[in-house]
């Protein structure tokens, strides 16, 4: 019940929050809420969380398998046909959107890869987010866009970086990060949004892929923190 409650709060949240962060640009008002329920170290509750769900890995793994052939139905007498359909279009669904397939598969794993760990340093008008896999980074939480080389691909001889736009504000004692790239042509977007819990001693992460459009969709990512330290 907490995670579904969690999930809530969350999506009423990230609905909000362009016209939150309107008002309080408006109002050039600081916020007086208590941050501080984000500090510190968390680890991954692999019970809890909805790593299942988290379906942009099967679809890579699918992508690479041949598509099944399979014979259609025909009348005796007839020449038998095979139907060799992508496993990602289904049935009167139209083709799928391999450009967009692709940008996810480069893109996905540094935008969506479950962290084992995160860590968070809350500042007055800014916010450290550092983990196991990922780049610890410090990110201004005024609401205005900055663009920074994210690492795409580990690789002692070869590394790889993309610029990534990204926003990052606080909407209550919810951070929320809009992320957005693109490759060759393609947009990848996201929104990932961290919500303590009363508690203090849960974290709900949720993570929406809004770009590319796929057929079938990127399922919601749910995961659930508990604090280490």
């Amino acid at each position: 019940m907490q995670f579904r409650a969690a999930a809530f709060i969350v999506a009423c949240a990230t609905v909000g929050a362009l016209s939150a962060r309107a008002q309080l640009e408006a109002c050039n008002a600081p916020q007086d809420i208590d941050h501080s329920a984000l500090e510190g170290s968390w680890q991954l509750d692999l019970a809890q969380s909805r790593l299942g769900a988290e379906n942009w890995h099967d679809r890579l793994h699918s992508r690479r398998e041949p598509a099944p052939c399979l014979p259609t139905l025909t009348r005796p007498g007839e020449p038998v046909t095979y139907d060799c359909r992508s496993p990602y279009q289904l049935p009167q669904s139209g083709p799928p959107n391999m450009a967009g397939e692709s940008a996810l598969g480069v893109l996905g794993h540094p935008l969506l890869d479950a962290s084992p760990t995160l860590t968070f340093v809350v500042g007055a008008s800014s916010v450290t987010i550092g983990g196991e896999l990922l780049e610890t980074r410090t990110y201004a939480t005024s609401g205005k866009p900055e663009k920074l080389d994210v690492i795409v691909h580990h690789s002692a001889r070869w590394p790889s970086t993309r610029p990534v736009r990204i926003v990052t504000h606080w909407v209550g004692t919810t951070l929320v990060q809009e992320k957005s790239t693109a490759y060759i042509g393609t947009t990848v977007a996201t929104t990932e949004a961290y919500l303590p819990a009363e508690s203090g001693e849960q974290l709900f992460v949720m993570i929406d892929v809004r770009k590319p459009t796929l057929k079938p969709g990127v399922k919601p990512i749910r995961r659930v923190y508990v604090r280490s330290k």
